[in-house]
């Protein structure tokens, strides 16, 4: 998408954008629809940029489909500024990820606060919504995998009651048996295996105590105390040791721009100094 349609999108241009789809609706009529048909209509008006920010593998049809199930499934979606929600669809079609229940990637609601005019011309600040891009570690795994570089990429959890022996040096070896026979346990740490195109191997564990220094270093777990709200690591605290370990195996890997563009959203994200997300909507990270 060009910089002037992006900026467009997001309010900031004098002019109102020429019509850049065979439906005719220009930007204008799209801002004078009800919050909750904006983005939906941008969708339809717009689905140009779509094909042309997708790789190969994905249709717009098929994104435009997914995005407007995420927005239906998720009521706060229609509460954010809608330019905020088709910019995240565009960076996962330009990533190649898709949001959703798949895992790649979630569009997720995060308060903002900007500075606004009010009736009297004075400058205030104000709380609004506004969507984000966050890559899934399904996403980041596929991303990996994607450059040809990585034959395979996997991670994994290792609870008390299984039984795991790592070494390193001359003889490395890895041995990981869960304890499917009843409860396994406390989680105790995650490791992740990477096995390279060009023959070489790569492992990094964590422990839980190295993944909780993470977690508790989070904007976003800090401001949801703060608020008294929950976060991934409270709902889905699996998945977040899964993902925190694949972003650390991720540093000593070859990466695509991709890759590196997904990484990168996801460390801003954690680092945002705003309220955070807006949580209990099923959001996941």
């Amino acid at each position: 998408m060009s910089a002037a349609t992006l900026e467009a999108l997001r309010g900031k241009a004098e002019q109102p954008a020429k019509p850049q789809a065979q439906q005719g609706m220009t930007l204008t009529q799209i801002n004078a629809l009800p919050r909750h048909r904006q983005f939906p209509a941008m969708l339809d008006a717009f689905k140009h940029e779509l094909k042309v920010a997708l790789p190969a593998h994905l249709n717009p049809d098929r994104m435009v489909r997914i995005a407007l199930t995420c927005f239906r499934q998720n009521p706060t979606l229609a509460e954010c500024e809608p330019a905020s929600v088709f910019a995240a669809v565009v960076m996962a079609s330009q990533l190649g990820l898709e949001p959703g229940l798949m895992g790649q990637a979630y569009l997720i609601p995060y308060n903002k606060k900007v500075k606004r005019k009010n009736d009297q011309g004075r400058e205030i600040e104000v709380w609004v919504k506004e969507c984000q891009l966050i890559p899934g570690y399904q996403g980041l795994v596929d991303l990996a995998r994607r450059s040809g570089r990585i034959k395979s990429l996997e991670a994994h959890v290792v609870y008390s009651n299984d039984k795991f022996v790592c070494r390193f040096g001359m003889t490395p070896d890895l041995v990981h048996e869960p304890h499917w026979d009843g409860d396994r346990g406390e989680m105790r740490l995650a490791y992740a295996v990477a096995h390279l195109a060009d023959g070489g191997t790569h492992v990094e564990v964590m422990t839980r105590s190295q993944i909780h220094a993470i977690r508790d270093r989070s904007q976003n777990v800090q401001n949801a105390k703060k608020w008294n709200k929950t976060t991934p690591w409270d709902t889905d605290e699996e998945q977040m040791w899964i993902k925190t370990i694949l972003r650390r195996i991720s540093k000593f890997l070859p990466k695509s721009v991709e890759l590196a563009s997904a990484l990168a959203l996801d460390a801003a994200a954690a680092r945002r100094p705003e309220h955070g997300p807006v949580l209990g909507d099923r959001g996941r990270l």
